[in-house]
């Protein structure tokens, strides 16, 4: 008679990921596993080797996962040391930068997996700014918007916010009944990065 042991997995290491700005959940998030103890690289080399070229193209492997909706994450039965976790959302192009986080996978006396808990909070790429009256003031709900994509309303404060947005150099766009609009350049260097845009906005002569 054949005997057969049912392996119980374990978390070692599980997380969330979110927007740094508006904290809800991000759905799609690569997060990889980028350093971790030599018990752990020898495994994902030896994985690798029988895997051959399918293994790179796998979303989910030892060393990687995707977050579903609820931007939840979880990697199991890792050796124990220290790792390196990074998240980042390769099918948003250059909306998002990246997030690393150290982490340390242990296990108590009796063997078992100490969960290491790492949350992730991934940057935008944001524009923020106030629009203003040229007589004083904020000017609420004027119109922003990166010409031929994003656009916001002020509020109250004539404060905006538009994100996420592309990386490169992009014309903004200032406007309001009864004033005259105004356009503004800003470039954005780097995924992740925040940049500020104020506008002051002139009345219209009646």
């Amino acid at each position: 008679m054949s005997t057969f042991e049912t392996a119980r997995h374990q978390v070692a290491i599980a997380g969330r990921v979110s927007d740094a700005r508006t904290a809800r959940p991000l759905a799609g998030v690569l997060v990889r596993i980028v350093a971790g103890p030599p018990a752990f690289t020898n495994l994902v080399a030896t994985l690798a080797q029988h895997g051959g070229a399918s293994w790179g193209a796998r979303a989910e492997r030892l060393d990687q996962t995707v977050t579903p909706p609820d931007g939840h994450f979880a990697f199991l039965d890792l050796p124990n040391g220290q790792y390196a976790v990074t998240a980042s959302l390769p099918t948003t192009g250059t909306r998002y930068g990246t997030r690393s986080l150290q982490v340390t996978v242990s296990r108590d006396e009796r063997g078992a997996l100490r969960v290491g808990r790492v949350d992730l909070t991934v940057p935008p790429t944001t524009l923020e700014g106030r629009v203003t009256r040229a007589s004083g003031g904020p000017l609420s709900m004027a119109d922003v918007q990166i010409r031929g994509g994003e656009r916001a309303k002020t509020d109250a404060e004539g404060r905006y916010v538009l994100s996420p947005l592309e990386t490169g150099t992009r014309h903004v766009i200032a406007a309001s009944t009864g004033f005259q609009s105004l356009s503004r350049t800003v470039t954005f260097a780097a995924p992740g990065t925040t940049k500020t845009l104020d506008f002051t906005l002139t009345a219209v002569a009646p």
